[in-house]
């Protein structure tokens, strides 16, 4: 959940994408897997890279492949602008307009058949969109630079290509994050590797085999600290690790751990209440932003401003304890259960505010 609430949840009601007139090229297939390969820095919105989408044709036969990315928003300030495509490993023809990506399809495909595309593309992933600004963002805190992206609710196709259908979960994603040496990034999932690369640069590989919505994927890159923890399951048996990155010098450094000590009696409170946290195979953890307020349930891994994580203030809505309780129930509310459409965003919000009643 972000701040400026009502407003968010209004517009999204009245301009709900399922509402209006998706493509219907979109529907003739079902995503299966996301590989991302991108290149960030973390003082800079552009990006560049190449995302490889692993679907099945649903549709008697697939002649015309099309997925979400943007190409121009206001002037030339968000812009993403495709370089080459391939479908089966072939090059392909495509046009790319209207925010989306059209590939015909030299071999049309059949019912039931799987096939990869895999899509370069470079540009710029801010924007700016009427009421509300999302995409990648820059903050600066402690003197440091850092970019995280807000995806919710139709944002994502800001900075990559996809399919903006709640209906169809990805089965998996892989994100490989390229960026500076000095940088440490933070996305869904497991960190599977690391690999140090010439020129100074690094290699993250983050990895989810959870179903999980085009919403939710997500990252943050900066010059942050890893801490990591364990919060133990009520069965006394098992545990959820916890995975972090803090800005080190803050002054804020050590509220935030507590917040995470917090998180810990969380986890094992909503286990007891509603379930065993949904992605204890993989992790929950938190990336901190350089912004004051607001925050984003990414699964496994929630993005949070400086100020709003922080369990022991109480100068906004009461007290800053029901970000932390809100976004954890989320997991369970939201990503590991979503709504089928926006107008319905009520469901997620509504059962994720149980962290009031307890």
């Amino acid at each position: 959940m972000k701040k400026f609430y009502l407003l968010f949840v209004t517009y999204t009601i009245l301009c709900d994408p399922i509402t209006q007139a998706q493509n219907i090229l979109e529907n003739n297939y079902d995503f299966k897997q996301y590989i991302l390969d991108l290149q960030l820095h973390n003082n800079s919105t552009f990006v560049r890279g190449n995302v490889t989408i692993n679907a099945v044709v649903t549709a008697a036969l697939l002649d015309t492949f099309v997925v979400e990315l943007i190409d121009t928003i206001t002037g030339s300030q968000t812009h993403m602008a495709v370089d080459s495509v391939f479908v089966n490993g072939v090059l392909n023809d495509f046009q790319h307009h209207d925010d989306l990506v059209f590939i015909p399809v030299s071999e049309p495909i059949a019912q039931n058949q799987p096939f990869p595309v895999r899509i370069y593309y470079h540009g710029n992933g801010a924007a700016n969109y009427l009421f509300h600004n999302d995409g990648i963002y820059v903050y600066v805190h402690t003197a440091k630079y850092q970019i995280c992206s807000f995806s919710e609710t139709w944002w994502s196709k800001v900075w990559w290509p996809c399919k903006q259908d709640l209906r169809d979960k990805a089965d998996s994603v892989t994100f490989y994050i390229t960026t500076d040496s000095t940088n440490r990034s933070g996305s869904n999932g497991i960190l599977k590797s690391i690999t140090y690369l010439p020129d100074k640069k690094v290699r993250y590989e983050w990895v989810t085999k959870n179903p999980i919505d085009y919403y939710l994927i997500s990252f943050s890159v900066g010059p942050l600290s890893e801490y990591i923890t364990h919060a133990p399951l009520p069965d006394g048996q098992d545990s959820v690790l916890l995975q972090n990155l803090l800005f080190p010098k803050s002054i804020y450094y050590e509220t935030h751990l507590k917040a995470i000590d917090k998180t810990k009696e969380l986890i094992r409170l909503y286990s007891e209440l509603i379930g065993t946290y949904p992605f204890k195979d993989e992790k929950y953890g938190y990336c901190v932003a350089g912004t004051s307020l607001g925050a984003m349930e990414n699964q496994t891994m929630c993005t949070i401003g400086y100020q709003a994580f922080d369990t022991t203030a109480a100068p906004y809505y009461s007290q800053y304890y029901w970000y932390t309780a809100h976004e954890l129930g989320h997991q369970w509310f939201g990503d590991l259960v979503t709504c089928a459409r926006w107008n319905d965003i009520w469901l997620n919000e509504g059962f994720a505010y149980i962290d009031r009643h307890f």
